[in-house]
């Protein structure tokens, strides 16, 4: 194992992790991952996990282990909490200990107020720059892309008691069988493309269609890819390419839009959706915040425990390859 310790890391690797999961990451460890040849390193993506893993190393170890099978040769581990931790010593010496892959580019601990990073031993601890961390921040989110404050941010927006629930509750309820799913199918991709509201009734239309399980696979089959729009969605195969990730983020906001004044208990399908979406984008923080505000919803819907499954076993999505897997976050 060689030590490539380096600020300059920590501060991309940093600065990274809240565009990675749109959400200020807090009371977590994230593995950064990397990938060095010769002298240089090009970072991957981050898998994070939460800060009571700080007493099991071993978790660190596997996760280490299974992004060494995929191609990764170095990482940086973070913990991400607001003040220090009792135990991080002893945490950062197991991981050294038994350190699987060829490169370790340091351990950091980021807390509200300091940023202390150093090599992996653990010999060289240093004070960073939080201003400098700012300043990569500022500048990675150059191309716009928001960072919420909190990971309960993530949650679909539920006002079910509102005077719209009402209307919808009704509008639900008048809802003709069989479902339409090629009208369904033209408004749902209407609202993705221009994020506009639809009407009450096409909503109506939209969130009885998604209860279809064929409409709403074939929905997270467009939604998930860059194929064309289809003129039903009940006909769309499934597949196993990368996502199209403005398309795929425009999805997850419009089906989560979609299920605000849905009748309480009943909103399960649009959100466990968003979280399948989620999940298949390569971000297991915010899928596992909608899997389970969708069992909330309804602790038996299958698509939402199928996420959870995935989450709990740490399953990469399909389209994941060795050299894919350095890209999901």
């Amino acid at each position: 194992m060689r030590e490539i310790f380096d600020w300059k890391i920590v501060y991309e690797a940093l600065a990274g992790i809240p565009l990675h999961y749109g959400v200020e990451v807090t009371n977590s460890v994230v593995v950064c991952t990397m990938r060095v040849d010769g002298t240089r390193a090009e970072l991957g993506g981050t898998i994070r996990v939460d800060g009571e893993v700080v007493d099991e190393p071993r978790v660190i170890l596997e996760i280490l282990r299974a992004q060494q099978r995929l191609g990764c040769n170095a990482a940086l581990i973070v913990v991400v909490s607001p003040g220090t931790h009792a135990r991080i010593t002893e945490f950062f010496d197991a991981l050294y200990q038994d350190w699987p892959l060829e490169y370790h580019a340091g351990n950091a601990l980021h807390t509200r107020d300091a940023i202390a990073a150093g090599c992996g031993c653990g010999e060289t601890v240093e004070m960073g720059d939080p201003l400098e961390l700012m300043g990569t921040v500022t500048s990675s989110r150059y191309w716009g892309r928001n960072v919420l404050s909190n990971e309960r941010d993530f949650r679909a927006r539920r006002t079910p008691g509102a005077v719209l629930a009402r209307k919808l509750d009704e509008l639900l309820s008048q809802v003709p069988t069989p479902i339409d799913t090629t009208g369904a199918t033209e408004h749902l991709l209407r609202a993705v493309r221009t994020f506009g509201a639809p009407p009450m009734t096409q909503r109506a239309t939209i969130l009885r269609a998604l209860e279809i399980a064929a409409f709403r696979d074939g929905f997270i089959s467009w939604a998930s890819s860059t194929s064309p729009p289809p003129s039903d969605f009940t006909l769309v195969p499934s597949h196993s390419s990368g996502p199209d990730e403005f398309r795929i983020r425009d999805a997850i906001s419009t089906v989560l839009d979609l299920c605000r004044w849905m009748p309480e208990g009943a909103a399960a399908a649009p959100i466990g959706t968003a979280a399948y979406l989620a999940w298949y984008s390569g971000n297991g923080l915010q899928a596992r915040v909608l899997t389970t505000q969708a069992l909330e919803e309804d602790p038996s819907y299958r698509l939402a425990l199928l996420v959870e499954s995935a989450l709990t076993g740490m399953v990469a999505p399909p389209w994941v390859t060795p050299e894919g897997a350095r890209l999901v976050s």
